[in-house]
């Protein structure tokens, strides 16, 4: 009977200790999730700067200047080459 309780015991202790080892590695495996998370998060954010960036000097006006003379050989236009059209009816 003593021994059939000490069993019971150890087997209780050796459960509790497997749970508590298990618990720990999951922290340690969500911790490091976390991390990479945190790492993911700063180079999209990072990108995103970039990104933003990239946007303001795409659609600045020098820049659509230069795009226009030089991609598609455009000049700037002078009073005699305007030529204002009536209103249509």
């Amino acid at each position: 009977m003593k021994t059939k309780k000490i069993f019971f015991y150890f087997f209780l202790l050796f459960i509790l200790l497997l749970f508590y080892i298990w618990q720990q590695i999951q922290v340690v495996r969500i911790g490091y999730q976390i991390e990479s998370r945190e790492k993911e998060i700063k180079n999209v954010d990072e990108e995103n700067r970039h990104l933003h960036i990239r946007i303001g000097e795409l659609t600045s006006l020098e820049h659509i200047e230069k795009a226009a003379r030089e991609k598609l050989q455009m000049k700037p236009a002078n009073s005699e080459t305007v030529i204002i059209l009536p209103e249509p009816r």
